[in-house]
């Protein structure tokens, strides 16, 4: 039948084998098409059991592929091995994430970043620290956040889990943002988190 030959390992040529890329039907005798999403290198399948599935995430243009390079990943991923017989996923590069449900690399959102290939879910990006963000999504990279105006990552916490405001200010934890001390109170140090850590001024002055 059509896309078969005679089965060159077979002396007595008894059989006809198929094409790479498709596999015999046993009940019509004809040459049929591995799906989307399979591919088949070698030629005498006779089952579509024997058309490899793409590593999970992946698939092919069309129906029929014969080779694994064409299984491709969506875009903003890589297969996690180039090797046929030890890639089993698509991952998304760094600063995106996985949707299983979609099979699509989403960004990890404003005030997240993600520094390594293959994360699967928005928990895989990290926060910025309290009250620091970044400016666009997809970042990838803790140095890609930064604190609001006026503040600095907390110079006496070694994780920089916070931001600090700077003296004269204090943070507004409803806004993210520092405020200055009002007219009348004064603050010396970093850190302020409330208009209480602005001290009174003495009596009579300001």
């Amino acid at each position: 039948p059509s896309r078969s030959r005679f089965d060159r390992n077979d002396t007595l040529a008894s059989t006809c084998e198929c094409e790479p890329g498709t596999f015999m039907d046993v009940y019509n005798g004809e040459c049929v098409e591995c799906p989307i999403g399979r591919y088949l290198a070698n030629w005498g399948a006779t089952s579509i059991n024997e058309c490899a599935q793409c590593p999970t995430h992946s698939t092919t243009m069309s129906s029929a592929s014969d080779a694994f390079s064409e299984c491709a990943c969506p875009p903003l991923s890589v297969l996690n091995s180039e090797d046929a017989s030890l890639a089993t996923t698509c991952e998304c590069v760094a600063g995106y994430f996985m949707v299983a449900s979609e099979g699509q690399c989403a960004s990890c959102p404003i005030g997240r970043y993600g520094e390594n290939q293959g994360a699967t879910t928005v928990n895989d990006c990290p926060s910025c620290p309290t009250y620091a963000t970044t400016n666009t999504t997809n970042s990838s990279a803790f140095s890609e956040c930064f604190c609001p105006s006026r503040s600095r990552f907390d110079r006496n916490d070694t994780l920089a889990s916070t931001c600090e405001c700077e003296p004269g200010t204090f943070m507004d934890v409803y806004n993210g943002e520092c405020a200055e001390c009002p007219t009348g109170r004064y603050r010396m140090e970093w850190g302020g988190t409330s208009l209480n850590d602005c001290m009174l001024c003495p009596i009579l002055a300001t």
